[in-house]
């Protein structure tokens, strides 16, 4: 909304040959007994990456595990989030050109994976956090 605050800014780099990063959430739900019900809570805080060139597959674009915030869904998939990334295709990892602007749920389980480039490139991303103003 138009309250949300620039929490964080930095730079993300993934040199070539790096590995998968283990499957995260950047942020756990605030009131765990709402997921316990399965009570869906607006998002407080979101991530935007913004490519400082094109990311292609090589290059390892960061892979997302769409509806991982929602209380259902993130009990199911957080149980075992290796065996459930490989059994569903519902993850998606999206290729972005220098520029675009690719926003998530700050809740959102996300891995960046490998950077393969045989051109020895660092993939860099502006990474920016914003929140809600209690969430400071």
């Amino acid at each position: 909304g138009e309250d949300a605050r620039l929490v964080y800014c930095g730079l993300i780099f993934s040199m070539p040959n790096s590995a998968d990063q283990p499957w995260h959430q950047d942020g756990t739900p605030l009131f765990p007994e709402a997921a316990d019900k399965n009570m869906d809570l607006p998002a407080y805080a979101l991530n935007v990456f913004i490519p400082l060139h094109d990311i292609t597959d090589d290059l390892g674009p960061t892979e997302f595990f769409p509806g991982s915030h929602l209380a259902q869904r993130a009990t199911e998939i957080n149980q075992d989030i290796e065996k459930a990334a490989k059994r569903s295709n519902a993850v998606i990892g999206p290729n972005l050109k220098r520029g675009q602007v690719l926003m998530y749920d700050y809740r959102v389980c996300h891995r960046g994976t490998s950077n393969l480039s045989k051109q020895g490139t660092t993939r860099s991303m502006l990474y920016l956090m914003y929140a809600r103003p209690w969430f400071l």
